[in-house]
């Protein structure tokens, strides 16, 4: 991350913000720049305001609900992704979002119901098929799971993370020699990815 960027976009947004208290696209722009200096409160604090500016904002809602699962509070960051579907149900990155809060939350089932409204509405989506393949190698159904990093890589065939949990799950399967040629794929692509060193190793 390039902070010297980041602290420039701040300063930047926040002389914007004191010309004009009530411009939502520069309080959204100000709080994306708080989040990504990783100060969550006062992103959040950004983010109501424009909500109380315009309460159908769903996109807000949405950012809303990432910082406030970065601060740790599922419940509200629940409420906030529910708020911002019940906007719009049309963005399936909101139901990324969701599934993946399900999945840290070790709910996968409710997980792999957003992951399936994330891939409705976008067919091509390969984030959302690699991330319903985690959850579902969570439940044991591998054979399920490598099917999802299969399309998601049918999509993005040097999606690293995808190359990486299919060689995890087929090493859950004992193919070793299979596993290990994923891993070795990822490290062609990415000799600094840890990840896959550490499975590779293992």
């Amino acid at each position: 991350m390039d902070l010297g960027k980041y602290e420039e976009s701040l300063k930047h947004h926040k002389k914007t913000i004191s010309l004009d208290q009530k411009n939502p696209d520069a309080l959204v722009n100000y709080a994306k720049s708080l989040s990504e200096l990783g100060d969550f409160k006062e992103a959040l604090i950004c983010y109501e305001k424009v909500i109380t500016l315009n309460p159908q904002d769903y996109e807000v809602w949405m950012y809303k609900g990432i910082v406030l699962e970065k601060l740790r509070q599922y419940d509200n960051a629940i409420h906030a992704f529910n708020m911002s579907i019940q906007i719009n149900c049309k963005n399936s990155q909101v139901f990324l979002c969701l599934a993946d809060l399900f999945s840290l939350l070790g709910r996968f089932e409710d997980a792999i119901n957003n992951y399936d409204r994330a891939i409705e509405l976008n067919p091509s989506y390969s984030q959302a098929f690699n991330n319903k393949g985690i959850a579902l190698k969570f439940l044991m159904r591998l054979e399920e799971a490598i099917n999802y990093f299969d399309k998601a890589l049918s999509f993005n065939s040097t999606y690293l993370e995808a190359l990486n949990n299919k060689g995890v799950t087929l090493k859950a399967f004992k193919y070793f020699d299979k596993a290990l040629s994923y891993f070795d794929k990822v490290l062609n692509l990415d000799p600094d990815y840890a990840e896959a060193w550490l499975n590779k190793g293992s």
